[in-house]
């Protein structure tokens, strides 16, 4: 027996049954589905074996390169972002505050003060599917292979499980006291996700949604965290990255067995603000150590070493350029540049290994304040959110 998630298997069944529609197996296609429990699909109304060809193809272009030493390996002059964007996405009825891009398909996913998380498909720069599933702003999504997290201001955050039509209900995750502002899965403990909010609280959720344990007052009493990233080390044990209402982002290895962050923290001082956002380096070139850049409201961005085993923090670089808040940062498979928005409106790319000076700067990105970026893969575009309810893809190639 295949061991297939819920959400898989249900991909399976239905692109089985769309082939079966489609090749005009009418008996079979009606057998099938009620031996699998679903619908007889109508002919035309969806196209899942296309797009999941297509995102076959995709993977094998993408080991291709990487077998050629593709764009992991590449120079730090083949990254950068070129203006104009290519397409604006229109859709949210509220600012943009969140976006996420897969790292092998063609799925990126948007979310919004109006309550909606967006999925849209960058091939063919088309929506794939709304979830109104919050009844308040959604502050923030992320995306693991096969999984969608997204955390809202109305107390809760919820798990998807990706299908190819858009993305099925897995778990409503309750328990913190006050808007969830920020979520990640965590690499090294397969299955479970962590959240934070404006109660100072981190919690650690398994897959089905039932939570393992509760960290109170990450960054101290009376402190909210905004921001959070994990990643793993050397000897995969993973390490979150804190920040929110201080000017002091915090490391905390999570606990294998149940989620929970080792009581002392390694603190990453230097900031004059509120920090706004964190972000690990890609680890392919960057040998033991991991780097960690984080970004304020004192119009900065700072790149820090951090040595895992000896719980030891060295500033590396201190990026200045901005004229405001500096709301987002994002890696460039190289780990030696990194795309930073503000609420200047615009975006700018910085040379971080050597130089540690801005190379380009794409003014008025965006209408209103810039509050979103990440990087999507396996098209090499930078997609952006904005006060304005745009989402915007850039080439970065």
């Amino acid at each position: 027996m295949f061991d297939l998630s819920s959400g898989e298997r249900a991909q399976l069944q239905l692109a089985v049954a769309e082939y079966l529609v489609e090749s005009n197996f009418m008996e079979s296609a009606k057998v099938f589905c009620r031996e699998a429990g679903i619908s007889v699909p109508t002919p035309g109304e969806r196209q899942t074996l296309e797009r999941r060809w297509r995102s076959v193809l995709r993977l094998q272009r993408r080991v291709v390169e990487l077998e050629r030493g593709g764009p992991v390996q590449q120079t730090s002059k083949e990254w950068s972002v070129r203006a104009p964007s290519v397409v604006a996405l229109k859709g949210h009825r509220g600012g943009v505050s969140s976006v996420a891009a897969h790292s092998a398909s063609g799925v990126v996913v948007s979310a919004a003060e109006d309550g909606a998380v967006k999925l849209w498909d960058v091939d063919r720069r088309a929506l794939l599917a709304t979830l109104a599933s919050h009844i308040d702003a959604v502050t923030h999504v992320s995306l693991d292979e096969d999984r969608l997290l997204a955390c809202s201001a109305d107390g809760t955050a919820k798990l998807y499980d990706l299908v190819d039509d858009g993305a099925a209900a897995r778990a409503t995750l309750r328990g913190h006291e006050g808007p969830v502002l920020c979520g990640s899965f965590l690499p090294a403990r397969r299955g479970m996700v962590a959240t934070a909010g404006r109660d100072g609280d981190v919690r650690a959720w398994d897959e089905r949604g039932f939570a393992r344990r509760v960290s109170q007052n990450a960054l101290g009493e009376d402190r909210w965290v905004r921001a959070i990233a994990a990643v793993d080390d050397a000897d995969d044990d993973c390490w979150l990255a804190l920040a929110g209402s201080s000017d002091v982002a915090h490391l905390s290895r999570v606990s294998p067995d149940d989620g929970a962050l080792d009581a002392e923290t390694v603190r990453v001082e230097g900031h004059a603000h509120q920090l706004e956002a964190v972000a690990w380096a890609p680890k392919t070139v960057l040998g033991p150590s991991l780097i960690l850049a984080t970004a304020s409201r004192d119009a900065t961005v700072r790149v820090w070493r951090f040595d895992a085993p000896r719980r030891t923090v060295a500033s590396v670089a201190v990026l200045d350029g901005h004229a405001s808040w500096v709301r987002a940062l994002c890696w460039f498979p190289c780990a030696k540049r990194l795309v930073t928005a503000s609420d200047d409106r615009s975006l700018k790319v910085w040379e971080v290994q050597a130089a540690h000076r801005c190379l380009r700067t794409i003014d008025a990105a965006h209408a209103s304040f810039v509050t979103t970026i990440a990087l999507h893969g396996p098209s090499a575009q930078l997609v952006s959110g904005g006060a304005d309810k745009l989402i915007k893809l850039w080439d970065c190639r």
